[in-house]
């Protein structure tokens, strides 16, 4: 459960580039997978982002619930008040800034780096990582993949700590 938290947190932060204006998510998927202890895998296609290439900034807004789960047990558990609290923390939310200095706007493959706050359980902390930004035909992509600490975040529970502290975020983002 935290590190799915986490996961969220950081597919947030990955969420990296854009075009010359603001551009909104078209479509997207965030996986999160924690396995140190026991395997614990969920997604979500719902989340919202915005990135600005001229300003060079990125925001990623995720709500807990739209996560899914193999088993709905799982996913009753991520969002309860033991664990994601997603009744009064309903959305986990990066904000950033693109440090890279390349010319992101300009078609072809970027590697970039993001830094920025990941708001996760009511929890801020600075997040930084890298990823892919690729604009082609008029269309910008992100991937990233990055590492998250459920207990920068508060997540750090019995029931949490049987799965994993450490969670893996992977995500892709179209605009």
């Amino acid at each position: 459960m935290k590190n799915l938290l986490l996961l969220f947190a950081t597919c947030i932060g990955l969420s990296i580039v854009g075009w010359a204006q603001e551009k909104s998510v078209q479509s997207g998927n965030i996986l999160f997978h924690a396995v140190e202890k026991k395997e614990v895998k969920a997604q979500t296609n719902t989340f919202e982002s915005k990135i600005n290439l001229d300003k060079k900034t990125v925001l990623f807004v995720v709500p807990i619930e739209s996560f899914v789960f193999k088993k709905g047990l799982m996913q009753e558990h991520f969002i309860n008040e033991n664990n994601m609290s997603a009744s009064l923390f309903p959305a986990a939310k990066f904000t950033g800034k693109i440090s890279s200095s390349t010319a992101i706007h300009k078609e072809g493959r970027h590697i970039v780096q993001v830094e920025g706050d990941m708001t996760i359980k009511g929890v801020t902390v600075p997040f930084s990582t890298h990823g892919l930004l690729t604009n082609k035909s008029g269309e910008t992509v992100i991937k990233a993949s990055f590492m998250i600490d459920g207990t920068m975040f508060g997540l750090d529970n019995a029931k949490i700590k049987g799965f994993s502290d450490k969670i893996e975020v992977a995500l892709t983002a179209k605009y």
